[in-house]
């Protein structure tokens, strides 16, 4: 073998070797994003529920209803498995599911806005700080994950029964744990242990202490 050709065959070698190089690099960063997408590196105080149950809800007419319609009582199964919150009514399959992108730590139901409705409260992880409409301000979404609270109405008019009522931006603090106490309002506790008291304010949470 000539040396040219020695020459020739050393750098095909070296061609090959980077080649496979760059595709493995490539895969183990397609690898990486694809858990990073899924919140396979969201932090580790995150305490992942899992529950089921049966919660009873009571749809009131509302301000713009016909005030003669008679209140409805309906029960739903709720259940928290695998990151995901989903809820079906009896005899139907699942009419309410969390968003695929969100991941859901916690849930609560309760009366948090004082309507003498229960409202489903969700504690969930999500990639950007807004949904379909953001503030006319913002360009574009954050594309890191972030920590949200969202409250949904039981409204028996609507299909899915549950519709969104205040879905928080990034919140300002992390939630390790999410309660409401016997007078409605939201304590929201850091991995820390540090508790924070929230209340509904017509428009959204307001801290109170």
């Amino acid at each position: 073998m000539t040396k040219t050709n020695k020459h020739k065959k050393s750098i095909i070698h070296i061609v090959i070797w980077l080649l496979c190089i760059t595709v493995a690099t490539l895969l183990c960063l397609c690898i990486v994003y694809l858990l990073w997408k899924d919140g396979r590196f969201l932090p580790k105080w995150i305490d992942w529920e899992s529950r089921s149950e049966s919660h009873t809800f009571t749809d009131i007419p509302g301000e713009y209803e016909d005030p003669d319609r008679e209140v409805y009582v309906e029960t739903a199964d709720l259940s928290l498995n695998g990151r995901r919150f989903s809820m079906s009514v009896e005899g139907k399959d699942i009419i309410w599911k969390s968003g695929e992108e969100w991941r859901v730590s916690d849930y609560i139901v309760g009366d948090i806005d004082h309507d003498g409705e229960d409202e489903v409260v969700l504690l969930m992880w999500k990639i950007g700080s807004f949904g379909i409409y953001k503030p006319i301000w913002i360009k574009e979404d954050e594309k890191t994950w972030s920590q949200h609270i969202g409250i949904y109405d039981f409204d028996v008019n609507d299909e899915d029964r549950l519709a969104p009522e205040w879905v928080s931006s990034r919140m300002g603090i992390e939630a390790a744990e999410i309660r409401l106490d016997d007078e409605e309002k939201l304590h929201i506790v850091t991995p820390e242990g540090k508790e924070t008291i929230w209340c509904w304010n017509e428009w959204g949470l307001q801290l109170l202490e």
